[in-house]
C-alpha cells in the first residue's frame, strides 16, 4: 500500500493530466449514456409513435379517408397499430396484448376487431406528424455521439501523457537513485534484471494511474449513468438489474484472488528471462569458445517454457472466470430481463416496445462492460503492483550523502588502524589489517582470489561501508574516511579498473568525464602518458566518436584513456586495481610508463597479479584470507623466502 502512496505522488507533476482524464471521461460517460434514451425515442415515439389512439377531427392528416389527430375532442376513436411488419387502422379503441392478423381482423386474446392496412400514402401522411420529432432527435443524437468521440479522444491524449511524463520521471529517479545507493544493492543482482526494473518495471507506476481509472472511475460512472438511465424508462426493470451488482462484486472478489498469485510469478520469470538474455548477449564469444551454444539454448528453453506455461495458466483463468465468462453472464442476464418484458407484453400488463428493449439491452451491455474491463486491466494492474513493489525496493533504497563540498587536497598519507570487515557474517573478509602508507608511496597488494585485496580498495573508495559488526578505520592524513560525504571524500581519489569503463560519446567526452577540462588539457594529457598515438588513430582527433564501449579501440588503449581520465583531475591518491591484469606484454610497458608519469607525487596503490608492476614498489603487502602474512619491499619478500617468492617462482618459472 505504501507503494502505491509513492506511485500516485508522481500525479503530482502531471496532475493537470490526471484531472483533464477525469473530466473528459465524464463528459464521455455521460454523453454516452444519452445515445440509448435518444434512439429508444426515435424508435418508440417517434417511428412507432403514430400507433395508438387517434381521434376524428375536423382539422388533422387524412387516413383512410378519415381525418384524425392525437387530440381529444370527445370525438370517434380510431386504433393505429403496427402487426407483423405492418401498419393497421382499426375504428374504436385496440388492447395490447398479443396481437395477430386474421384476415383482416386484429386479434387480441381471441378478440377481433375490424381493421384495414394502410396505404403507403396514408402512412406518409402520418408520419408527417412525427418530421420534426425525428428531425430533432437525429441531430441531438449526431451532437451526442460528437461530443462522446471528442471527450473519449481528449481523455485517451490526457491518459497517454499522464502515462509518458509519469514513465519519464520514476524512470529519471531510479537513474538518481542509482547514482547515490550502495553499490552492493545494484551488484546483488544480475545486470539485465536491474535493468529490467528501469525500463520495464518503470511502466508499472502508469499502468497504476490508467488501470485504476479505467477500473474505478469509468466503471463507476458507466453503472450510475447506465442505471439513472433505465430508471428514467422502466424503473421496474431497472430494480430487477439491481441484482447484478452482489453477483458481480462476488465475482470480482474470487478472481482478483486468483489473478494476483499468477501474476506475480508471471512478471518475477518475465524478469529471469530478461536477465537470462542479457547474459547471453554478453557472454556471446565465451559461449561460442566452450560450445555451450545447445547447453545455453536448454537453459533459455527451460526458463521460456516455465514463462510460458505460467501465462497459459492466466490466460486460462481469464477465459474461464474473467471476460469470456462474463459475457456468458452478459448473455444471461439480457435473456432474463427481456424475457421479462416479452411476458409482461404476453399477458397484457404493458406494453413493451422495441426501442425500449434496445436502450436496455445498450444499457445491461454498458453496465456489464466495465466488469469485463475490470476483468482485463486488472490483471494489469496486479502486474503493475508487482513492478512497483520492485521499482520502489530500489527508490527506497537509502542513499548516500550527495552533497559535495570543496575541501583541500589530500597529502596522500593512508592508515588501515586493525580493521576487521566482512560482507556477510558467516566469512570475514578482512581480520586485523593494518597499513601505514606515506604520502608519495608506491604500495602493491598481492594475493591469491579472495585473499582481501578488492575489499580493501573497496573500504579505501567507500565503494562498502563498516557496518556496526565491523570495527577499525581507515584515515587518510589522519582523518577518518567517514567524515565527510562519499562524493567529498572521493573528490581528490582515482581509480583505474581492471576493466576500463568507456562512455558512449568522443575521445574528449571520456577523458573530460566530470570535470571542466578545455581540449587543450585533454591533448595535454594523452601527450605527458605517451598515448599521442591514439590521437593519430582517428580523422577527428579528440573528438572522434567511441562507439559502444570503446570497441573501436585496444584494450591497452582504453586502459590508456582511462588513465587520462584519472589523471585529468589530479587526485592525490591514485588506485589501480590490477589495471594490467589482460593486457600484452608491449601494452603493459606503455601503461607502466604512463603510470610513472601519473604516479609522480602520489600515493598509489596497486592491486596486482604481475609482480612485475609492482618490483619498484615502496612496499608490497602479500594478503591471504584476510590477513596480511607478508609485508616489506621486493628485495626484502624475497629474502623472506616466504609467499611472496613462492608467487615470484610461479610466474618467472620457464
Amino acid at each position: 500500500m505504501n507503494s502505491y502512496k509513492q506511485a500516485w505522488k508522481y500525479v503530482g507533476k502531471n496532475k493537470r493530466y490526471l484531472f483533464s482524464m477525469v473530466i473528459f471521461l465524464v463528459i464521455f460517460q455521460f454523453f454516452n449514456s444519452l445515445s440509448p434514451i435518444i434512439i429508444q425515442d426515435i424508435l418508440d415515439n417517434q417511428l412507432l409513435g403514430v400507433t395508438g389512439t387517434w381521434y376524428q377531427a375536423d382539422e388533422g392528416y387524412l387516413v383512410d379517408g378519415v381525418t384524425l389527430n392525437r387530440e381529444s375532442s370527445n370525438s370517434q376513436e380510431y386504433t393505429i397499430a403496427y402487426v407483423e411488419d405492418n401498419f393497421y387502422i382499426s375504428e374504436g379503441v385496440v388492447p395490447n396484448g398479443t396481437r395477430q392478423i386474421i384476415g383482416s381482423d386484429i386479434v387480441v386474446n381471441g378478440e377481433r376487431y375490424e381493421a384495414t392496412k394502410l396505404s403507403q400514402d396514408d402512412m406518409s401522411t402520418i408520419f408527417e406528424s412525427q418530421n420534426i420529432g425525428i428531425k430533432r432527435d437525429l441531430v441531438l443524437l449526431v451532437a451526442v455521439l460528437t461530443i462522446s468521440i471528442v471527450a473519449s479522444y481528449l481523455q485517451r491524449i490526457s491518459g497517454a501523457l499522464l502515462t509518458v511524463n509519469s514513465t519519464r520521471d520514476i524512470r529519471l529517479d531510479v537513474v538518481k537513485k542509482f547514482e547515490y545507493i550502495d553499490i552492493g544493492v545494484i551488484e546483488s543482482e544480475p545486470v539485465g534484471k536491474t535493468a529490467n526494473r528501469l525500463l520495464a518495471d518503470s511502466m508499472g507506476v502508469s499502468m497504476l494511474y490508467t488501470s485504476t481509472v479505467n477500473i474505478f472511475i469509468s466503471s463507476v460512472l458507466a453503472v450510475i449513468f447506465s442505471f439513472v438511465g433505465m430508471y428514467l424508462l422502466s424503473p421496474v426493470a431497472a430494480t430487477i438489474c439491481l441484482v447484478m451488482i452482489p453477483i458481480m462484486i462476488i465475482w470480482v472478489r474470487i478472481f482478483t484472488k486468483k489473478i494476483n498469485v499468477i501474476a506475480e510469478k508471471v512478471n518475477e520469470t518475465n524478469s529471469r528471462i530478461v536477465g537470462r538474455m542479457n547474459e547471453i548477449i554478453n557472454g556471446i564469444s565465451v559461449l561460442k569458445i566452450f560450445n555451450s551454444e545447445q547447453m545455453t539454448i536448454d537453459g533459455f528453453r527451460e526458463l521460456n517454457d516455465k514463462y510460458v506455461g505460467e501465462k497459459i495458466e492466466e490466460v486460462d483463468l481469464h477465459l474461464s472466470q474473467g471476460w469470456n465468462g462474463i459475457n456468458l453472464f452478459q448473455g444471461l442476464v439480457i435473456a432474463v430481463v427481456v424475457g421479462i418484458m416479452a411476458y409482461t407484453n404476453l399477458i397484457g400488463l404493458t406494453a413493451i416496445e422495441a426501442g425500449l428493449i434496445y436502450a436496455f439491452y445498450s444499457y445491461i451491455t454498458k453496465i456489464i462492460a466495465p466488469l469485463n474491463l475490470l476483468f482485463h486491466e486488472f490483471s494489469n494492474l496486479e502486474h503493475s503492483k508487482v513492478k512497483i513493489g520492485r521499482i520502489f525496493k530500489i527508490i527506497d533504497s537509502p542513499e548516500e550523502d550527495a552533497s559535495l563540498q570543496p575541501i583541500e587536497p589530500y597529502i596522500g598519507d593512508v592508515k588501515f588502524d586493525n580493521v576487521t570487515f566482512s560482507y556477510n557474517p558467516e566469512k570475514t573478509a578482512l581480520n586485523n589489517v593494518n597499513i601505514d602508507i606515506k604520502a608519495g608511496q608506491k604500495i602493491g597488494l598481492v594475493g591469491r582470489s579472495g585473499s582481501g585485496k578488492s575489499t580493501i580498495i573497496n573500504l579505501l573508495m567507500r565503494f562498502n561501508d563498516f557496518k556496526s559488526e565491523d570495527s577499525g578505520m581507515i584515515y587518510i592524513d589522519g582523518v577518518p574516511i567517514d567524515t565527510h560525504s562519499k562524493r567529498t571524500f572521493r573528490s581528490h581519489l582515482g581509480i583505474i579498473l581492471q576493466e576500463p569503463i568507456l562512455f558512449q560519446g568522443t575521445l574528449a567526452s571520456n577523458i573530460k568525464f566530470g570535470t571542466e577540462a578545455s581540449d587543450e588539457k585533454v591533448v595535454e594529457t594523452l601527450k605527458l602518458i605517451g598515448a599521442e598515438n591514439i590521437l593519430a588513430k582517428f580523422d577527428n582527433d579528440i573528438n572522434s566518436h567511441i562507439s559502444n564501449n570503446g570497441a573501436n579501440l585496444s584494450l591497452g588503449e582504453k586502459q590508456l584513456i582511462s588513465l587520462a581520465r584519472v589523471l585529468i583531475r589530479d587526485p592525490r591518491i591514485l588506485i589501480m586495481d590490477e589495471a594490467t591484469a589482460n593486457i600484452d606484454t608491449e601494452t603493459e610497458s606503455m601503461i607502466n610508463y604512463a603510470l610513472s608519469v601519473v604516479a609522480e607525487n602520489r600515493t598509489v596503490i596497486i592491486v596486482a597479479h604481475r609482480l612485475s608492476t609492482i618490483r619498484d614498489a615502496d612496499q608490497i603487502i602479500v594478503l591471504e584470507d584476510g590477513t596480511i602474512v607478508e609485508n616489506g619491499n621486493h628485495n626484502q619478500l624475497l629474502a623472506q623466502n616466504g609467499k611472496y617468492m613462492e608467487m615470484y617462482r610461479n610466474q618467472t618459472a620457464v
